[in-house]
């Protein structure tokens, strides 16, 4: 599909005159030259006040690389160096001409009649980071399609023991994860009620005790625009609770041993009157053990919900067994309506 779309090369003479110009930057995933027209926004720069910034000095003395605005003055702080290069927050250093990015976008839809790929490129040139992650949330799968296509635990897990005693599939409950995808937690029990099982105990310490595990990683099937991480992501969390995949873990690279050491403290809280700490056995609005993360993510995810009807993935930890749909829907950051909308509503935690 995507192999069928006409390829342009980049002028190799416009890179490298950009590169010649201090007020300019090539862009490599744009393929074009980006100028500005104040000095102090360069990163040779360093802003004095609103409207003047110390620059490096071949902003003033060289003959090729000299930008207008800007000038050698004395300076008083630094005995040492008894004059800085000056620049003022404009210059009329033009910027190299280019063609409009939207006229040369239309012209490669135009070569392409599958819509699926035309509105991934639509979505890709959007971007303002280059790198996507402004976009990525239009960019990830949904839960179904984690269900349907996801990494199976057969191809994953190629090993598993724990003390010394042969794991089984039921030992692990599949994880549908908003940023990380398909994973497998192994030894989660769910809400603690008394009803429900209990986790597995260890009953020694040591390199050969506990979780071991053999897994097969391969990035033959991954998207080289999408991927950011190559390996697995281990986290430790509590058995009675869905963990916090993106804040807390390590990742493991491929071809490479990782040994997890974990250690217990506990925290106790005192009451009133020296606190207004809640009583222990709080939970939160999801039945999971209380954490001050979970309910900082809570907090944006009701505080989003309330004022866009919608959320973000970053607010969500995930789901488990049949609970594939997420109450409100996730937020269209193409949409300009609900793009504002997250901008407009900033989010403020007051911890008393």
């Amino acid at each position: 599909m995507m192999q069928n779309i006409p390829t342009e090369r980049f002028n190799a003479s416009e890179r490298d005159a950009c590169y010649a110009r201090p007020l300019c930057k090539w862009s490599w995933f744009q393929e074009t030259c980006h100028c500005v027209d104040n000095p102090c926004l360069t990163e040779f720069c360093l802003a004095e006040n609103s409207s003047h910034c110390s620059c490096s000095s071949f902003f003033c003395n060289s003959e090729s690389r000299k930008v207008e605005g800007c000038k050698i003055i004395p300076d008083h702080i630094i005995p040492i160096n008894n004059e800085t290069c000056q620049c003022i927050g404009s210059s009329t250093e033009d910027s190299l001409e280019k063609e409009s990015a939207d006229q040369n976008i239309d012209d490669l839809l135009a070569t392409i009649e599958d819509k699926d790929v035309k509105d991934i490129i639509r979505l890709i040139k959007q971007s303002e980071t280059y790198d996507l992650v402004d976009v990525e949330e239009a960019l990830m799968p949904s839960t179904y399609e984690l269900y349907q296509y996801g990494v199976t635990f057969d191809s994953l897990v190629a090993a598993c023991s724990f003390e010394g005693v042969y794991c089984y599939r039921e030992n692990f409950t599949v994880l549908y994860h908003p940023s990380y995808g398909k994973c497998y937690m192994f030894n989660y029990v769910g809400n603690e009620f008394p009803e429900v099982e209990k986790p597995i105990e260890i009953d020694r310490y040591g390199s050969t005790s506990g979780l071991q595990l053999l897994l097969r990683v391969s990035d033959l099937n991954d998207l080289e625009l999408l991927r950011r991480e190559i390996g697995a992501r281990i986290v430790i969390h509590d058995s009675h609770m869905l963990p916090f995949v993106d804040e807390y873990g390590v990742n493991v690279r491929p071809k490479d041993m990782t040994a997890v050491e974990l250690s217990l403290s506990e925290t106790q809280r005192l009451g009133k009157p020296w606190g207004n700490c809640e009583e222990e056995g709080k939970t939160m609005y999801n039945g999971d053990p209380y954490s001050i993360l979970g309910c900082e993510k809570y907090c944006g995810y009701k505080h989003m919900t309330e004022r866009c009807n919608c959320t973000m993935r970053h607010f969500l930890r995930g789901s488990v067994l049949n609970r594939l749909k997420a109450p409100y829907p996730f937020c269209n950051i193409t949409d300009d309506n609900m793009s504002k909308n997250r901008t407009l509503y900033p989010l403020t935690i007051v911890y008393e």
